[in-house]
């Protein structure tokens, strides 16, 4: 029996090695198809496909492979000669290779879909690391420029030591792994092709070559849930622009926080410590002392949320170290400071935040200075920015007349300038408030863009103009940006300079802009009380209108300035082209300023007309003004002179040279200064602004006189004055003496000099050549004289045939005659007589 059982058991024993040897040998033969079913098996949640598999085992269970493929829709993965040694525990790959793929796009709606993401769970990690020797590992994706070659050994059992591109180590302690890895900025140039761009777009400003290799410390832990960089950097260098420098101190952490089940990210730069200062910026130097050129920092003192849906940022404050100030202005300013808080940016493009501004320092630039400078502000903004991140407009940016909305509410501003210099102006103070707020478009005709303000200064000093105040309120309203209108009011008070003041100057100014292009405005000004050298005006009054083109500068204007009672002229603009009219007026409306600037001067009547064309200067071409004034029946009274019929027409120009007229017409009916003249004409002319009277004629004494050419701008000159048939007995008729009469007319000449010393005659003449006769009977001083010198009774009944005399007057006044007279008495008596006598006279200038 025993031994039945025995052969039995024998029997099965062989039976079982039998078969475990068929096993073995089939697992054998067909270990590559069954590892492949294994392996696609259980991966198939990751639609994970063996495309070559070869590997061997050794007598001692090692395991060779001698080229795996693994591949999947978002990647591949390639080993060649790698081994596995169960006993020594040691992996030693020859080359692994991983490939990232680019998505395919979706064959219809419904793949789009996002599918739930499934749970993450901490890391269950081995306790100890096999012996590892990766000589080549290269990673590759769509998204790099080129693939990334490392190196991988184990340094112990629990950390990696990877080397190549990017030299790091790998930790393993409890549920995390640890990186710890420098790079440089050059690294990310090499590989993503953003960082390259970024530098290729900004090679100036880049070129410092410390900004790309300073190295940047970063230790990644990841727990299967988490993920947390902690980043160290050290930058100072200089970051180059074309027509500025900024050096760049940047010191200090980075941490960074990732949840990824829920896809959140967390960045704290609170310990981030930052100074940018503007370096060799001929702009800035302009304006600012090297000394004194701004310092700024960024302080973000709480952490930055980010989640698929949004960008929160908690506060971003922007403070100067220290401002545009110098030793002299005394204490050390406190810094300014923008701060923004909460900045909030959606997903679907929505960005919002508050802002607040506070400067409150003195101010010391190269062109401006102030003793304080205090600016504070606050306000809330939304933006709108769906329609430039839809897809359709970023694929067609350049066509798609998308905009931008934006709303701005509860914003003031209120900015205060105490003892301001500004290129050779002072202002004692400069007070400004101003809000602004816009709302997005809407279907309601309400206006939603709203701008308004006050501009309140006192105490204005411009080398010797002084202005007491200027107030100026300010308002921008519209439906839309492109299209707004603008309502100014200005008024300045208590103007004062040396050649004159004026009380007040109001304006009141409207002015619509449509689609950012078309310009529309009307104002009215007003001056009163203005005076100059003694002289009061009355109310001065402008209306004003115009229109223009942006995109085509130009711009027309008309103009109607009203002075005294109700005299006024026409001003139009068009381009560099201005007309002036004077439309013929009364002159006597100008009375209260004439009789202001000589009390003895009247208007009666006349009147005024002119007309200017005035070409503005445009690209260094000259001034040039071209014109024509009309004075039509003029009459004027001065003291007891009076000037009756005065009609002068001239066309005239200005250029650099100065006043230009050729030829002008000067016609005066009579002038009566005691003596009565007569038809007076005369033509004025203009030369380089040298005014001159040429061709000057008129009567007198029932006579004419003339002379060439009176320069009338004071330089010394000569001229003759002749006359031709004056009546003795008008002129005798003068001296107001009774029994004296004389019949007969003379010629004459005069020979004038006008110089610094005054006026002189010499050699001047007169002459009678026809005759004449003389009668001289109860006169009072005649007979007094007659007493002393008897002969002159032969002076009391003549015939006289010639009568000449020299002239000659100094410019004391004095007079000289030398007369010699030629007759008979009536008992045939020749006369031959010579009087010389002597007078002071005055002249009317």
């Amino acid at each position: 029996m025993s031994a039945v059982i025995r052969r039995l058991t024998q029997s099965k024993l062989l039976s079982i090695s039998i078969l475990l040897c068929t096993v073995l040998l089939v697992i054998s033969v067909f270990r590559r198809p069954i590892a492949i079913q294994t392996i696609e098996h259980f991966a198939s949640s990751q639609n994970i496909q063996v495309s070559c598999l070869d590997f061997s085992f050794n007598w001692r269970l090692t395991l060779n492979i001698q080229r795996a493929c693994l591949n999947s829709p978002a990647a591949k993965l390639v080993v060649q000669n790698a081994s596995w040694q169960p006993w020594t525990h040691t992996l030693d790959i020859e080359r692994l290779r991983f490939k990232h793929l680019a998505p395919f796009a979706p064959d219809n709606l419904a793949d789009t879909e996002q599918t739930d993401t499934p749970p993450t769970e901490l890391l269950e990690l081995i306790s100890s690391l096999p012996q590892i020797h990766i000589a080549s590992l290269e990673l590759d994706s769509y998204t790099l420029l080129q693939p990334i070659r490392l190196a991988v050994d184990s340094s112990s059992h629990k950390q990696l030591t990877v080397a190549g591109a990017v030299h790091a180590t790998i930790d393993i302690t409890g549920q995390a792994l640890i990186v710890n890895a420098n790079w440089r900025l050059t690294d990310l140039s090499q590989y993503i092709p953003q960082a390259q761009q970024l530098l290729k777009d900004n090679a100036t400003i880049f070129k410092d070559a410390q900004v790309q290799t300073s190295q940047i410390a970063t230790t990644l832990t990841y727990n299967g849930k988490d993920i947390n960089v902690d980043n160290h950097i050290h930058l100072s260098s200089r970051l180059s622009a074309p027509s500025c420098s900024i050096d760049a101190k940047i010191q200090g952490k980075l941490l960074a926080h990732l949840d990824i089940e829920m896809s959140e990210l967390e960045l704290d730069l609170s310990r981030l410590n930052n100074t940018i200062i503007a370096a060799d910026c001929p702009l800035l130097q302009e304006y600012v002392d090297n000394d004194n050129l701004p310092q700024l920092s960024f302080s973000l003192p709480q952490t930055i949320h980010i989640d698929p849906t949004q960008i929160q940022l908690p506060e971003l404050t922007i403070e100067t170290k220290h401002g545009f100030t110098t030793k002299t202005l005394g204490d050390q300013p406190q810094p300014a400071t923008i701060t923004i808080r909460p900045l909030r940016y959606q997903s679907t493009g929505e960005l919002t935040f508050s802002y607040q501004i506070s400067i409150k320092q003195p101010l010391q630039s190269k062109p401006l200075a102030a003793k304080m400078f205090d600016l504070q502000g606050s306000g809330d903004v939304e933006v709108d920015l769906s329609s430039l991140i839809s897809s359709h407009v970023v694929a067609n940016r350049s066509n798609s007349g998308q905009q931008v909305n934006f709303k701005i509410e509860h914003d003031k501003h209120r900015l205060v300038l105490h003892d301001v210099q500004f290129e050779g102006l002072t202002l004692e103070q400069l007070l400004a408030t101003f809000s602004f707020e816009h709302k997005p478009p809407n279907s309601s005709n309400q206006d939603l863009l709203t701008l308004a303000g006050s501009l309140d200064s006192s105490n204005l000093h411009a080398g010797e103009l002084q202005i007491g105040k200027i107030t100026s309120l300010f308002s921008v309203t519209g439906t839309h940006l492109q299209n707004v209108k603008l309502a100014l009011v200005n008024q300045v008070s208590q103007l004062k300079h040396p050649q004159g003041s004026i009380k007040k100057i109001s304006n009141h100014l409207d002015l619509t802009l449509n689609s950012l292009n078309q310009v529309n405005f009307s104002a009215n000004t007003s001056v009163t009380g203005l005076s100059t050298q003694n002289i009061r005006f009355m109310p001065i009054s402008a209306a004003h209108s115009g229109h223009g083109a942006l995109s085509e500068r130009t711009l027309s204007s008309q103009h109607k300035i009203m002075l005294e009672q109700g005299f006024e002229f026409d001003m139009q603009q068009q381009q560099g082209n201005v007309n002036i009219q004077l439309k013929s007026q009364p002159i006597a409306y100008l009375q209260p300023v004439l009789s202001q600037i000589d009390d003895a001067l009247t208007i009666s009547q006349g009147t005024l007309g002119a007309d200017f064309a005035i070409q503005l200067p445009q690209d260094e071409q000259p001034l040039i003004t071209t014109g024509q004034v009309n004075i039509q029946h003029l009459q004027l009274q001065y003291q007891d002179y009076q000037v009756n019929n005065v009609t002068y027409q001239t066309p005239l120009t200005y250029d650099p040279a100065g006043l230009q007229i050729i030829q002008s017409n000067l016609h005066i009916e009579s002038i009566d200064v005691g003596v009565p003249i007569r038809q007076v004409s005369a033509n004025l002319i203009a030369k380089n602004s040298q005014l001159s009277l040429k061709q000057v004629q008129g009567e007198i004494f029932s006579g004419q006189f003339s002379l060439a050419e009176l320069h009338l701008d004071g330089q010394d000159q000569q001229f003759k004055v002749n006359f031709k048939d004056i009546d003795l007995a008008q002129v005798v008729a003068l001296q107001q003496q009774p029994g004296i009469n004389i019949t007969g007319t003379v010629n004459g000449e005069l020979p004038i000099v006008m110089d610094q010393q005054g006026i002189k005659i010499e050699d001047g003449w007169m002459t009678s050549l026809t005759g004449g006769k003389l009668t001289i009977t109860d006169n009072p001083y005649f007979d007094s004289i007659k007493s002393q010198q008897p002969q002159l009774a032969l002076l009391e009944n003549l015939n006289f045939t010639q009568l000449e005399s020299k002239v000659k007057f100094n410019p004391e006044g004095w007079v000289f005659f030398d007369f010699a007279l030629q007759g008979n008495n009536p008992d045939k008596t020749k006369v031959s007589i010579s009087i010389i006598t002597m007078k002071k006279i005055y002249f009317l200038c």
